[in-house]
């Protein structure tokens, strides 16, 4: 069925309110007569957008007089991430600030103690230095000696030094199951690793009957070195696979057993001493003894919600985040509000309430009494929760009829009482009545801000600290009975609770008094932005709206890659619109991995990398038992099966039968076996394998549209069932969401299966419907535009429709990865399909892909769950868009359709044509004389067109600020010999080679002498000493005298761009300087074009302008210009054109080779910058347009006194 967007077209003028409606295309007789008035008009076009983490592509489609591209481009930009190891760049600062500080804490809570330790005559300044450069001294069996017999002094100071630097392991708080499934493999993995060590140390404690940590590691056989010597093995070293924490309160019982004892020898640790408790912004004197002050020092830790720094100094650098708050969008000089809250809940409940259509059963009319209102928010506070089902039967008492069908946020009313369902438990276990909590009157009080609810929503919401949530929840009159508040309080403080909204408490109280009123939140929201002068009135001003930044506080803004991205994007609106006009309508799509940070979009391709490999496996497999010589007759679907027969040990999940004909299992005509879905498609339209399960046909035909436990009725089935299951599980086999799935009892669990739809269905992700918000708020449109103003569109409609419209040879090709790999040009493709979409084509595309899913994997049939997800579809198209019943039907009718369903047509007839004449053959820059008679030929009709076209040139984002890092993160190892400085590097020692003999760097006779022993038997200069140890049966390496080596420093090459930063007299750091800011083109006193390099530690910062600190060469006569990466140049010799696009960064400056991208280029190319050559620079714009020349101001001052 080819469904014609002029059939929408005539339908559109039956119809004149509906959401999808496109301008009418005028007839070819009035066409020319029409144009010349049109043209005096502004633009009516829409705008495609194709939003990822470093592209913005473009279209604009006009859609009047006639549908055409008028047109494209991209804009390229870098994201907030290194180009090596793609970390944050903020990440990493603050990774080594986060190590500045640990050194610095470190450091300063060692000298407190010692300074104590001198206040109280204990130590003598100089002694620990001295003890500690002796080095004789085994500090654990000092820490064991001082559970029981004396220390000296210096050794009391010298065991609690000891714990100061490894205070032990502390979790801050143990995180629920969604927190750890939002872990990435490496943190899951490294928590996992850390929870075994630490299960592991408590058996060995409880198995040893040890009292302390240091009499574990000092007396237990897990710890004893392999050599038999005196030094025990406990550090967790990246080389040793078990790993052995020691918790902090394991550590503060050991430092407490030891000042305890020694306190009988030294009677000044029991005496009192007077100093400050600064936490929480007290600032009060308290009294303890010097025990307890020492222990303090040692294992003390700021809290939290205090940030670094004396939390009374109001002019330090870092606060805590409470002070880091952001304004209400409303009322902007209101902080936002705790979200879990009794007025959250209710502010929640009222947005969700508002979207539900009221229908006055009496009248007919659409209408929300308050009477209404009141009950539905009363409801949800007597019993924390809000179901569906309260919903519609509060609605019917009130002859109402709630109506949710097409209204996505309906989905979440049943689940917005968070806080309620969290908190109402732990009162009622208890023995605390709910209603005594709620108040005589539950939905006044809680609408109060010092309600006992609220009170404690607010503290678990800015308290993250265990001890400090319990410190304030104790001042909170939970119970009467001291023991039940101490046991409300420990509970409450469990709850992972925490957040703000987006708006503050006044916000949230005045928006719930209109709901109660009877004024949905929508209106109260226009009726508010109206009143402050920022509604849609004043939004029309003028003629072509400039997009104003993003707030600060956008949920988004500590993200840069999403913050970047979306920047650029409204850039790119901003510079269309200033040459367009308002469009008539915007569609845009937004990369899924935009939201995502590099560790985990890393992960997802290693997955994908993985999930292939295990997939060419499982081919091979198939094809052996189907007897095929060709992998290629292995269909996805025969994979799916085996996969699922491989899960379920190739027997029925439902009955546990066998399936004793392997073939017959993995053929998809075979009608024996079928592929289930556990949980109808249509109630939670999940297609994976998750909610899949291979059963035999009669099975599938007798459970119908139920779930398992609901179908196995007799008594011994279902038990066996429930325990194979589980069984599954346990050996995780299958995941939690498929063990869910399994196990629901009925279909009546509403909440659970609107969680799940929700979850799976959430396919526009949080960044499009930020990004669609944000226009529709400040976009201003065009006068006549489109009711659903901005369409995000999902990225698989993108792909399909672009293999479907464009020519497979060029830009509709299969293998999209094929053209990214020749050109830029691909993102400004998928812009231009974005914007031949409409919101009711595309629903129509989505609903037969999922109608012709249904009828195929129950064996091309139409069974009773098709049916139900066909009448949903038919209602949307019906009472959403407007459809008459008659076109909805044929729109959905998938057994006419192509192989997805559906064929639909673009907004522009002969769009592969179209797009192959614009954007030409991908990876080839077209010659210009030949792109215009191209484009001349196709636009026949409009000629003066036709002769403003020019090839679509990619346009790049220039770097060109002094930010950064200056120098390499970390030292670089290094070594002077002879004057000399040569780079070193510690290198496995087993990895050796005998010509990596002569780099040895090392006074150890010992080392040197057993490696040239073990490279004598060597029989070639490649030979590794792994290899050598091997032969001789051995898998470490020891010197003669059996010191166990695991590592050896190796002299490098004289190094060359590096900076010394002298931390001490004998102390120094060598930095590497290569990172470079710019590469400066001059000429000589020849006359001839140098370049030279300036790196980042070669400018500095002064009265606000940029200096140079490196002289200028000899030779140096007249500055020519600055590169910078992605400018756009030209090189020239008297042969002709070296190179034109854009620079990129050295490649060689000794040589004076570069590396560039050609225009619309993926692949780096080189060139030579030679004595002869003409560098020119030009000026691209934001959208492409290529300018004129750039001349080159003056040259950067020389800042003489850094000379």
């Amino acid at each position: 069925m080819v469904i014609s967007l002029m059939d929408i077209d005539k339908l559109t003028h039956q119809k004149p309110k509906l959401s999808f409606i496109i301008p009418r295309r005028p007839s070819p007789v009035n066409r020319k007569k029409k144009r010349s008035s049109a043209m005096k008009e502004p633009l009516q076009y829409v705008l495609g957008l194709d939003i990822g983490i470093e592209s913005v592509g473009w279209a604009v489609i006009r859609c009047a007089p006639a549908y055409r591209m008028e047109d494209a481009g991209v804009r390229l930009f870098a994201t907030a991430e290194q180009e090596r190891g793609k970390s944050n760049t903020n990440q990493e600062r603050r990774t080594f600030r986060a190590a500045r500080r640990l050194v610095r804490r470190r450091s300063h809570r060692k000298a407190m103690v010692k300074r104590h330790l001198e206040r109280i005559g204990l130590l003598h300044p100089g002694e620990l230095e001295a003890f500690f450069e002796d080095g004789s001294h085994d500090l654990l069996r000092l820490r064991v000696k001082g559970l029981d017999e004396r220390l000296s002094p210096v050794e009391l100071a010298a065991c609690l030094i000891n714990l100061c630097n490894h205070r032990g392991y502390r979790e801050f708080y143990p995180l629920d199951e969604e927190e750890e499934k939002e872990l990435t493999a490496a943190e899951r993995q490294e928590r996992e690793q850390e929870g075994r060590g630490i299960e592991r140390v408590k058996q060995i404690m409880a198995a040893g009957g040890y009292r302390t940590a240091a009499q574990m590691l000092l007396e237990d056989a897990a710890f004893a070195p392999a050599d038999g010597g005196p030094m025990r093995v406990y550090r967790s070293h990246p080389h040793k696979a078990d790993q052995y924490p020691l918790l902090r309160d394991m550590l503060r019982a050991e430092a407490e057993k030891i000042l305890n004892c020694q306190s009988r020898f030294y009677p000044c640790l029991r005496q009192n001493y007077l100093t400050r408790y600064r936490k929480g912004g007290e600032n009060r004197p308290v009294e303890m003894t010097n025990t307890e002050f020492l222990l303090q020092l040692v294992f003390e830790q700021r809290d939290f919600e205090d940030g670094p720094g004396d939390v009374n100094d109001n002019l330090r650098r870092y606060t805590g985040y409470l002070s880091a708050l952001g304004k209400c969008q409303f009322y902007r000089e209101e902080n936002r509000g705790a979200r879990m809250t009794a007025l959250g809940d209710l502010y929640a409940a009222a947005n969700a309430l508002s979207q539900y259509r009221y229908l006055d059963t009496k009248t007919g009319e659409l209408v929300l009494p308050p009477a209404l209102a009141r009950e539905l928010l009363t409801a949800a506070l007597l019993d924390a929760e809000l179901p569906a089902k309260k919903i519609n039967d509060i609605a019917k008492e009130h002859h109402v009829k709630a109506n949710n069908k097409g209204l996505k946020k309906a989905e979440l009313a049943p689940g917005c009482i968070k806080f309620l369902r969290a908190v109402r438990p732990i009162f009622e276990a208890e023995g605390i009545a709910w209603a005594d909590v709620l108040g005589a009157d539950p939905l006044q009080a809680q609408l109060q801000p010092d309600s006992l609810l609220n009170r404690i929503g607010h503290v678990l919401s800015c308290y993250q600290t265990p001890r400090r949530r319990q410190e304030e929840l104790r001042r909170l009159p939970l119970s009467p009975d001291a023991a039940v508040q101490e046991n409300l309080v420990k509970k409450l403080a469990q709850l992972h609770l925490s957040g703000t909204a987006k708006v503050c408490e006044k916000y949230m109280r005045d928006a719930v008094n209109a709901f109660l009123s009877g004024e949905s939140y929508g209106n109260f929201q226009a009726r508010l932005l109206a009143e402050q002068g920022r509604g849609p009135a004043a939004r029309a001003a003028g003629t072509c709206v400039k997009l104003p930044p993003f707030p600060k506080d956008a949920d988004f803004a500590k993200n840069p890659v999403v913050a970047r991205s979306l920047n650029e994007a409204r850039k790119v609106i901003n510079a269309v619109v200033a040459r367009y006009g308002s469009p008539w309508a915007v569609n845009l799509e937004v990369a899924s991995e935009l939201g995502r940070s590099y560790a985990e979009r890393a992960e997802i391709e290693s997955g994908i990398k993985k999930n292939e490999a295990a997939a060419e496996a499982e081919r091979k497999k198939i094809a052996e038992i189907m007897g095929f010589t060709d992998l290629a007759r292995v269909s996805s679907s025969m994979l799916e099966r085996y996969r699922l027969a491989e899960l379920q040990g190739w027997k029925s999940l439902y009955s546990g039968r066998e399936f004793t004909d392997k073939q017959a299992v993995l053929d998809p005509r075979n009608a024996l076996v079928e592929v289930d879905h556990i949980v109808p498609f249509s109630l939670i339209l999940d297609n994976t394998l998750h909610n899949k399960a291979l059963v035999f046909a009669e099975e599938n035909r007798v459970k119908g549209q139920r779930v398992p436990l609901e179908y196995l009725t007799d008594p011994a089935g279902r038990k066996a069932f429930i325990k194979w299951v589980n069984k599954l599980a346990a050996e995780k086999k299958i995941s939690r969401r498929k063990h869910q799935y399994l196990l629901l009892p009925d279909l009546h669990e509403s909440g659970l299966l609107d969680e799940w739809k929700t979850r799976n269905i959430n396919d526009t992700r949080y960044i499009a419907k930020y990004l669609r918000g944000y226009l529709e708020r400040n976009l201003k449109p065009a006068a006549e535009h489109r009711s659903q103003f901005v369409f995000p569109v999902k990225g698989g409609l993108t792909s399909r429709f672009r293999r479907r419209w464009l020519n497979d040879k060029t830009w509709g090709r299969k293998d999209k990865d094929e053209l990214r790999s020749l050109t830029t040009l691909h993102h400004a493709v998928d812009a231009v399909i974005i914007a031949n979409l409409t919101p009711a084509t595309a629903f129509i595309a989505e609903a037969n892909f999922r109608l012709h899913r249904v009828y195929k994997m129950a064996g091309r049939r139409k069974n009773a769950e098709y049916w139900d997800l066909y009448n949903k579809d038919l209602d949307t198209l019906t009472t959403y868009f407007h459809y008459p019943r008659a076109l909805a039907e044929r729109s959905l009718d998938s057994e006419r359709g192509g192989p997805d369903g559906l064929d639909i047509t673009a907004l522009i007839e002969r769009l592969h044509e179209e797009v192959d004449v614009r954007f030409g053959e991908p990876g080839q820059d077209p010659d210009p004389a030949e792109y215009s008679r191209r484009v001349a030929a196709f636009y026949h009709d409009d000629p003066a067109f036709a002769a403003t076209l020019r090839p679509i040139l990619t346009s790049r984002k220039q770097e060109r600020k002094w930010q950064g890092t200056l120098t390499g993160g970390n030292p670089q190892g290094a070594v002077e010999v002879d004057g000399v400085l040569l780079g070193r590097t510690r290198t496995n020692v087993l990895e050796l080679t005998r010509k990596d003999l002569d780099r040895l760097y090392t006074n150890d006779g010992d080392l040197r002498d057993t490696l040239a022993a073990a490279f004598a038997a060597a029989q070639s200069d490649k030979t590794k000493l792994s290899e050598l140890l091997a032969a001789q049966g051995k898998t470490e390496f020891r010197t003669n005298k059996g010191r166990l080596v695991h590592k050896v420093t190796l002299k490098g090459g004289a190094l060359d761009n590096f900076y010394i930063k002298q931390i001490g007299a004998h102390n120094r750091s060598v930095l590497e300087t290569s990172e470079y800011y710019c590469v400066e083109v001059y000429r000589d006193t020849k006359g001839q074009t140098k370049v030279r390099g300036i790196r980042r530690i070669d400018v500095t910062h002064k009265d606000k302008k940029l200096w140079l600190t490196c002289p200028y060469p000899a030779e140096y006569a007249e500055h020519v210009m600055y590169l910078f990466k992605n400018d756009y140049i030209t090189v020239e010799t008297k042969n002709g054109l070296l190179f034109e696009g854009y620079y990129q960064s050295p490649a060689g400056l000794k040589q004076n080779k570069f590396v560039g991208l050609e225009k619309n280029g993926t692949a780096r190319k080189q060139f030579v910058i030679s004595g002869i050559a003409a560098v020119k620079k030009y000026d691209v714009d934001i959208l492409g347009r290529k300018g004129g020349e750039i001349r080159c101001g003056a040259p950067l001052s020389l800042l003489l006194e850094k000379n």
